[in-house]
């Protein structure tokens, strides 16, 4: 029997992860969402929520008893510590749900899944990883997708770049580099690539 084996997939916002994650599922690398898996646990009735909402008190729920994320988001970023302790709360909650995702794909018949995880290693997932990829492209690129994608202002997509890991310090935590700063010709070649490095 073939071991069955995790990837890890990161890169900064505007990068292009999605449409990298496309390509791996075209060649059999299915992926779990994680930024999806996070806003999943912690809507009602998951274990993650009550932990939030005891943490940081009924302030942060709507009419309906959700969490306003926008609010909550406004508390940890004016407050370091509240940040840890919130990140402490989900990404345990997020790797364990992420991981029950994984199983069923593994009953499924996958050899290889693939965790799209912007927090990777903030969050100790690379830990469970087999290799650890990383999508790369130009930071001038990156700007314009997020400012097309976000309708945001430059100075916005830039500060959101600036508060993540540097493509250089990306590269040097990373087993695997997939460059996205050509087109998806090019960037379905760089895939197949980091496909046949990963299964060799």
């Amino acid at each position: 029997m073939k071991k069955q084996k995790i990837i890890g997939l990161c890169g900064g916002s505007g990068a292009g992860k999605g449409e990298v994650c496309r390509l791996f599922d075209k060649y059999g690398i299915p992926s779990v969402d994680t930024d999806a898996v996070s806003k999943i646990v912690m809507q009602k009735g998951h274990k993650c929520y009550d932990e939030v909402v005891e943490a940081f008190g009924n302030d942060i729920l709507d009419e309906n008893g959700e969490i306003i994320r926008k609010k909550l988001a406004s508390y940890i970023y004016s407050d370091i510590k509240k940040k840890k302790m919130l990140e402490t709360i989900t990404h345990r909650h997020i790797i364990d749900y992420t991981l029950k995702k994984f199983d069923k794909l593994f009953e499924e018949g996958y050899e290889y899944v693939m965790a799209d995880a912007p927090m990777l290693f903030e969050s100790g997932m690379d830990k469970i990883c087999h290799k650890t990829v990383a999508v790369i492209a130009d930071e001038n690129l990156r700007i314009e997708r997020i400012m097309s994608r976000d309708n945001i202002t430059r100075e916005f997509a830039l500060g959101r770049i600036h508060a993540q890991h540097t493509s250089e310090e990306l590269k040097s935590l990373c087993d695997i580099i997939v460059y996205n700063d050509s087109d998806l010709f090019q960037l379905d070649l760089n895939v197949r690539k980091a496909i046949n490095e990963i299964k060799n």
